[in-house]
């Protein structure tokens, strides 16, 4: 079986049962609402937290933890997407969010909530008209 290439949702093959394709679908729906809605909890102290193709899977990460140094979000190399970054960590030290194996990364400002996106490799700020406090 073949995926998407974004998403990596699993296609049906040609001769597959209903029963089959009916799971295949349901599966699809379930990645698909990840994608569109899914929130990951990113658990920060200090150090880079590195997130797997899974969990980036979920368009909004949400930051939290007491930090007692800088804290880095690392999403995998070449990864390319939109996502919804909250930092909602305490203390005085920086979040920043990267791609693996280098490239500009964006900091996420401590109690704001911006819009990302990583072109495969860097990450932008998405330039936001509206307020960004939480």
């Amino acid at each position: 079986m073949g995926t998407t290439t974004i998403l990596e949702i699993v296609e049906f093959e040609e001769d597959a049962t209903d029963t089959v394709k009916f799971s295949l679908l349901n599966d699809a729906l379930d990645e698909f609402e990840l994608g569109m809605a899914g929130k990951f909890l990113v658990s920060l102290t200090t150090g880079t937290v590195s997130l797997s193709s899974t969990q980036c899977r979920n368009r909004i990460l949400d930051a939290s933890g007491a930090l007692s140094g800088n804290a880095v979000i690392e999403l995998p190399a070449s990864r390319v997407g939109f996502w919804v970054i909250k930092n909602g960590t305490t203390n005085a030290f920086t979040v920043d969010v990267t791609l693996s194996g280098g490239g500009a990364g964006t900091r996420v400002t401590q109690s704001t909530c911006i819009w990302i996106y990583a072109d495969g490799l860097d990450v932008y700020p998405i330039p936001n008209t509206g307020s960004t406090k939480l």
